[in-house]
């Protein structure tokens, strides 16, 4: 976890994100700011760092130069606990990378079937379809994911 070390600032933190460096052995993510910082927490699957900007404050919904957030990130990785912390801390579920997919999208097509049942507990629209007119179910049916397929067809999906 990301800790303020004694005698630093948020301001200070803030410009040890943007320069990148490690601090007493933790790792301080490369970004132009620490918003940024919350969607390479979630890509690296780093559950403590994801809590500590989120309390910090940080923009949940922000995107990076491919349209994609932390809960995308998290959704294509698996990383439930992620995905939890950042539903619970009010992440837009639906929102769209620039290829027009959604978190679950990224789930179906990586074959992350806990992941996908989370993300249509929790709300998820199945039947929003990207960019090329594609669902969740029609990229795990392409990547031969048969079990999100399944979780998929049970929730109704249309076709």
């Amino acid at each position: 976890m990301i800790k303020q070390p004694p005698g630093h600032t948020k301001l200070i933190i803030a410009l040890l994100y943007i320069v990148g460096i490690v601090l007493e052995g933790m790792i301080v993510y490369t970004y132009l700011d620490s918003d940024k910082a919350l969607i390479t927490a979630s890509s690296k699957n780093d559950l403590a760092t994801v809590k500590q900007l989120l309390a910090e404050g940080v923009e949940i919904d922000i995107k990076d130069k491919l349209g994609k957030t932390a809960l995308m990130y998290a959704a294509e990785n698996g990383s439930n606990d992620i995905v939890k912390t950042l539903l619970e801390a009010k992440a837009a579920i639906d929102l769209k990378s620039n290829e027009g997919k959604t978190a679950l999208m990224y789930a179906a097509q990586k074959g992350n079937v806990e992941t996908v049942r989370l993300l249509l507990s929790k709300g998820a629209d199945p039947n929003i379809k990207s960019s090329e007119g594609k669902t969740a179910l029609i990229y795990a049916t392409e990547n031969k994911h048969e079990s999100v397929v399944q979780v998929l067809n049970e929730r109704g999906e249309e076709p």
